[in-house]
C-alpha cells in the first residue's frame, strides 16, 4: 500500500485492532471477515496502519503494520517481506507472524530470518542498494500474515504514496494512514478516489494529518482500464521543501524541481579535446542541424553501452561526461548528458528529460509536480520537428521513442527550470502492420504459405525481441505467434533493412496440414490466415474504470489464394464494413480464375471511453471477431 517511487518495494506490517471480532473469536480468524469482502478476493488486508515521521527537510520515518488474510495460493505474495538498503533509506524489520485460519499462531520470524535478494541484471555494472525478503512459505489457506517493519529516510526528495488496494483481487477492512510533520512544514499532498479528506490538527508544536478507510472491496483487473494506481483509493504525497546529500530542493512547482535536478547535473558535461575536436570536425562539414545531431547521435551509439549505476545520488545524478567517455557505459541519466555534452560542444541546444517510461505506463498526474519518473531521455527543441533522443539503445533509429516513452509528459530541465512538454504519439500512419501472404491449396485442404509481414513503430517495438535473438530464439518465438492449426515452419528471415527506419520485416514459409476441411467434393476453405481475434466475455457485473485505448494502430493483411484445380468457390463474397467509435473494419473478398484475394483492414482508435460504454466496446470486437471467422465453399467442378 506504501509506494515510494523509484524505489520497489513490497508494503507489509503487528496487529492493533480488527474490525469485524465476535466474541470468543480471534480477531484475525478468516470466519470473521465479511463475506462482501471476500468476494473475488485473493487476499483481505485485516488492517493496514502507516505513520510516516517527518523530523526535518533530510530525515523521515515511516513505521507500518500490516495484517492480511490470504485466501488462496494467487494471494501468497501478500504474505511475503521486502525490504531495500541504500544510502538513503533504510528497512528495519520488526516481525513477520503467521497464523492458521482459526487465527491460532503457528509461526514466528524475526530479522535473523531474513535472506538477501540477489536482483542485479546483466545490465548492472555496481549498486550499493541491497534486498531482503522472508518468505514464511506457509500453503495452508486461509492464513494470516502479521508484518511489521519500520523504513528510515536519511535525506529525501521524494515521500512514500499510500495506495489501498495496489493490488487486483486484494480488498481491505481498515486501513489508516497518519503523518506528523513540524508545525510549518510544507506537506504536500493529493488524495485520489477517497471519500474523506483528511483529518488536520496542530498538537505541542506538531501538526498531524490521518486518512482512514473501512471496508474497501477488491477491484477486478478489467480489459484496457486504467493503471491500478489511478483508480485506488490513494493519497500521494511529496515534500514542498527537502535536503539530500546536500542539495536543497522544492517540489512546489515542475519549475522548482527542475531547478534541482538542474543542480544535480551542472558542471557534469565537460568533455576531453580529443571530443571537442572531433565535435567540431562533423561541425564542419555541414551546415545542416539535423544531420548534425544525427551524426553525433551515432557517434554516441556506436561509443557507448547501456549499464545501471546505483550508488548513493547517483541513483538520480548522471555521471560525468568526461567518466562516459573514459569507459564507454553509462545508465539512463549518464548517457543523455553525455548526448547533450557532445551538442553543447556543437552549439545545438537540447534538454535532459525525466519520464515515467514504459509502455503502459500510468499517467503523469499533472497537476501534483514530484518524482513520478523513472527515465531519463534527451529532447533538442526544433519548433515542429522538436527531436527526441532514446540513449540507452544501440539499435534503436535516430528520432524515435517508441512505446516505451510515446506521448505522454515528460519534464524538461531547462535554464528556467522544468517544463512540461508532451513526447511524440505514433499513430496509424506509423504503427502499422502490414503482411501479404500468397497461399497455394491443394485438393487434400494442405497448403504452402510464403508470407511477408512489414512490423512498424508499436509492432516494431514488440519484434525487437525476436530480431535481436539467435537462430534458435527467432524459431521459437515465431513458432509461438503463430496461431495456424498444423502447421510447420519451414523456413523463416527477420530482418531490419533501415536501421534509420523502425522497421523490421519477417519473411515466414509455412507449411499447412488440413487447413483446408475436405468434405467429399467440397473444401472449405478459412481466409483469414494469422490475424484472428478472439471474442471478449460479457463481464459478470457493471464495469468499474472507464475504458483506456493506448494507442492508435492499423493492421492490413492481403492474402492471395492459389485455389486447387477443379475448384470454384461457390459461396457468397460479401464485403464486411464495420465502424465505431473504437475502430473501423472491413474485409472484401474477390475472385479471379484460380486466384480469391482476401483483403482485411482494421484501424484501432486511440482514446478514453465512459465505464458505460464497454458493452458497446465488446459489441464491436466481436463483430471483427465473427467476420474474421469468414470461410468459404470451394466445390469440385
Amino acid at each position: 500500500m506504501i509506494l515510494i517511487r523509484a524505489i520497489c518495494a513490497a508494503a507489509a506490517l503487528i496487529i492493533l485492532s480488527v474490525t469485524g471480532q465476535v466474541s470468543g473469536q480471534s480477531p484475525v480468524s478468516a470466519s470473521a471477515i465479511d463475506p462482501e469482502l471476500i468476494k473475488n478476493a485473493k487476499a483481505v488486508v485485516r488492517l493496514y496502519d502507516a505513520k510516516l515521521t517527518i523530523s526535518s527537510l533530510s530525515s523521515a520515518s515511516l513505521k507500518v503494520t500490516r495484517v492480511v488474510t490470504i485466501m488462496n495460493e494467487p494471494g501468497r505474495r501478500e504474505s511475503v517481506y521486502f525490504g531495500i538498503d541504500d544510502k538513503f533509506v533504510t528497512y528495519k524489520f520488526n516481525n513477520l507472524v503467521i497464523y492458521d485460519k482459526e487465527g491460532k499462531k503457528v509461526k514466528n520470524f524475526g530479522a535473523l530470518d531474513l535472506e538477501p535478494v540477489i536482483t542485479f541484471s546483466g545490465s548492472t555494472l555496481y549498486s550499493d542498494v541491497h534486498y531482503k525478503s522472508l518468505d514464511p512459505a506457509y500453503r495452508t489457506y486461509p492464513f494470516t500474515a502479521e508484518i511489521s517493519y519500520t523504513i528510515d529516510f536519511k535525506g529525501y526528495f521524494y515521500l512514500p504514496d499510500w495506495v489501498v488496494g495496489e493490488d487486483y483481487n486484494v480488498s481491505t477492512e481498515k486501513a489508516v494512514f497518519s503523518v506528523i510533520t513540524p508545525s510549518g512544514y510544507n506537506l504536500r499532498f493529493l488524495e485520489q478516489n477517497i471519500p474523506v479528506t483528511a483529518a488536520i490538527r496542530e498538537e505541542n508544536g506538531d501538526t498531524f494529518y490521518e486518512w482512514r478507510l473501512e471496508n474497501v472491496k477488491a477491484l477486478e483487473k478489467e480489459q484496457f482500464s486504467p493503471d491500478i494506481d489511478q483508480i485506488s483509493p490513494a493519497v500521494f504525497l511529496a515534500p514542498g521543501s527537502f535536503e539530500i546529500a546536500g542539495w536543497k530542493g522544492s517540489t512546489s512547482t515542475w519549475t522548482d524541481y527542475g531547478k534541482f535536478i538542474a543542480d544535480l547535473n551542472r558542471g557534469r558535461n565537460i568533455l576531453p579535446v580529443s571530443v571537442t575536436e572531433k565535435v567540431r570536425e562533423i561541425v564542419s562539414h555541414t551546415a545542416d542541424t539535423s544531420e548534425i545531431i544525427r551524426e553525433l547521435y551515432q557517434m554516441m551509439q556506436e561509443k557507448t553501452r547501456y549499464v545501471s549505476v546505483q550508488i548513493g545520488i547517483g541513483g538520480w545524478q548522471p555521471i560525468e561526461a568526461t567518466k562516459v567517455e573514459e569507459t564507454s557505459y553509462g545508465d539512463c541519466k549518464a548517457l543523455s548528458n553525455y548526448m547533450k555534452s557532445l551538442l553543447d560542444i556543437a552549439g545545438i541546444k537540447s534538454h535532459y528529460a525525466l519520464i515515467m517510461a514504459g509502455a503502459d505506463a500510468p499517467e503523469l498526474l499533472k497537476v501534483f509536480p514530484s518524482n513520478q519518473f523513472n527515465h531519463a531521455i534527451l529532447c533538442v527543441p526544433r519548433g515542429q520537428d522538436t527531436i527526441w533522443l532514446e540513449c540507452t539503445s544501440q539499435r534503436i533509429p535516430f528520432n524515435y521513442l517508441g512505446s516505451f516513452t510515446d506521448d505522454r509528459y515528460s519534464l524538461l530541465i531547462t535554464e528556467k527550470g522544468g517544463e512540461l512538454v508532451r513526447t511524440r504519439k505514433y499513430g496509424a500512419e506509423q504503427n502499422r502492420l502490414v503482411r501479404k501472404a500468397v497461399v497455394t491449396i491443394d485438393h487434400t485442404g494442405n497448403g504452402n504459405a510464403s508470407i511477408k509481414t512489414n512490423h512498424s513503430s508499436y509492432f516494431y517495438d514488440n519484434m525487437m525481441q525476436v530480431l535481436t535473438g539467435d537462430y534458435e530464439d527467432q524459431k521459437r518465438l515465431l513458432t509461438e505467434s503463430i496461431a495456424i492449426p498444423g502447421f510447420t515452419l519451414s523456413g523463416f528471415k527477420v530482418s531490419q533493412p533501415d536501421k534509420a527506419i523502425p522497421l523490421i520485416t519477417e519473411e515466414l514459409d509455412i507449411k499447412m496440414s488440413g487447413y483446408g476441411s475436405v468434405m467429399t467434393d467440397r473444401i472449405i476453405l478459412p481466409l483469414n490466415l494469422m490475424n484472428r481475434i478472439p471474442k471478449l466475455p460479457a463481464p459478470n457485473s457493471a464495469r468499474g474504470s472507464e475504458v483506456i485505448l493506448r494507442r492508435e494502430k492499423l493492421l492490413i493483411d492481403t492474402i492471395v489464394y492459389t485455389l486447387p484445380a477443379g475448384y470454384s468457390v461457390t459461396s457468397s463474397l460479401n464485403p464486411v464494413i464495420l465502424d465505431s467509435p473504437f475502430g473501423s473494419y472491413n474485409a472484401t473478398i474477390a475472385v479471379t480464375g484460380d486466384k480469391l484475394i482476401y483483403i482485411r483492414r482494421q484501424l484501432i482508435k486511440k482514446g478514453k471511453f465512459k465505464a458505460a460504454d464497454y458493452p458497446l466496446l465488446i459489441e464491436y470486437n466481436n463483430s471483427v471477431a465473427t467476420a474474421d471467422l469468414v470461410k468459404v465453399v470451394l466445390k469440385k467442378v
